[in-house]
């Protein structure tokens, strides 16, 4: 009887030596990798930012939100896409445009609010703050956040632009006249 409880003591520990051996390996193998860990905080990031960046609320023009003061700005233009940069907002064409039915302050309507503060706020945080590259679009007429494919949909656009990879959030923002899509990319550090 000793002989064979030996034997079955043995093979116990055979079993958890193997079942512990068996653990770490798995544990490395399905452990992931840092580029996972970025992307996945990368991802996290453009979604909190756009999701929280459309819900700022623009006290200095009648405490409506900034994803309010986009709608308004699209409807404004009515058939006539405007298309603004960087550029268009340091150099004022964005006032002189005048779209947008919403009056923020004399000689600022919803477009040149919401579009100035949209460049500040992420300029603010992304750019300055947590140091990461990001490229930001208001698009017109899509199905997707894809501006490449047809430039002219392209209603905004700020941010210094992703050389390398990038994690994208696009959110459909209905108007009464169409649909837009409001993209951002995350950079990837090269």
């Amino acid at each position: 009887m000793k002989k064979s409880q030996m034997e079955i003591m043995g093979l116990t520990i055979i079993v958890v030596i193997l079942a512990f051996v068996m653990l770490f390996v798995v544990s490395f193998v399905m452990k992931p990798s840092e580029d996972t860990k970025t992307d996945k905080i990368q991802a996290k990031l453009a979604s909190s930012v756009m999701s929280t960046l459309l819900k700022t609320t623009a006290v200095d023009c009648k405490k409506f939100t900034l994803g309010e003061l986009v709608k308004d700005c699209r409807e404004g233009m009515g058939s006539y896409i405007s298309s603004w940069d960087e550029k268009d907002i340091s150099d004022g064409t964005i006032d002189r445009d005048n779209k947008g039915n919403i009056e923020c302050s004399p000689g600022k309507n919803s477009c040149s609010y919401a579009l100035r503060e949209i460049n500040s706020i992420l300029n603010s945080t992304l750019s300055e703050r947590i140091n990461v590259n990001y490229n930001f679009l208001i698009l017109s007429q899509g199905n997707g956040c894809e501006a490449t494919k047809n430039p002219t949909n392209v209603i905004f656009h700020t941010g210094p632009g992703c050389p390398a990879t990038k994690q994208h959030e696009c959110q459909p923002w209905p108007t009464s006249i169409e649909t837009l899509q409001i993209g951002l990319d995350i950079c990837s550090k090269i």
